[in-house]
């Protein structure tokens, strides 16, 4: 049985260690986003764990503000926030699984959670990532999920040496709001 928790300060090296297998570019132990990732709370990013292997899968999200919102709420004045899927990672032998999808339905109920709870200090309008667009199996995912194409930005990933591998689409998913 696998087993999911949330990634904190004692188990973000797990998360560095999957990241490192599988993404296409490999970030430092030390990169700001594992910082971002801890202090937005273990409710946003997720570990999974095979009894045997370890860890198999990983999720990492950051809180933010959103410059934009698209919703303000007058009656609890909540802060709008946004939540950025800086990384998702599952193990070749794991996918098709659905381990992806549960790491981001787990994520979305929790967005839907927050924003029924007025007590809580901000609502959340959106999740979002950035996708290479020559990554269509992972845009064909995020959108199977209800997730769309936002905008393309060109040169995003600079370290590869296609245009069509450096260029990345922005996929954005919006969340039901408390008013709606």
């Amino acid at each position: 049985m696998l087993q999911w928790v949330g990634v904190t300060n004692s188990n973000v090296d797990d998360l560095k260690t999957i990241n490192s297998i599988v993404l296409p570019i490999q970030y430092s132990s030390t990169h700001p986003m594992y910082k971002h990732i801890v202090s937005s709370g273990p409710q946003f990013s997720y570990l999974v764990y095979h009894p045997l292997e370890g860890v198999i899968a990983g999720m990492g999200c950051r809180l933010e503000p959103a410059k934009e919102p698209l919703y303000v709420d007058k009656i609890y004045h909540r802060q709008t926030a946004r939540i950025y899927i800086i990384t998702l990672a599952v193990l070749s032998m794991y996918r098709q699984q659905k381990i992806g999808t549960q790491l981001l339905q787990r994520l979305i109920e929790t967005c839907n959670i927050i924003n029924a709870n007025n007590s809580v200090e901000y609502i959340i309008q959106d999740i979002y990532l950035h996708v290479q667009c020559s990554n269509h199996p992972a845009i064909s995912f995020y959108q199977k999920l209800g997730f769309q194409i936002e905008k393309n930005i060109p040169q995003y990933y600079k370290k590869f040496s296609t245009a069509e591998e450096q260029n990345a689409h922005i996929l954005v998913l919006p969340m039901k709001l408390t008013s709606e």
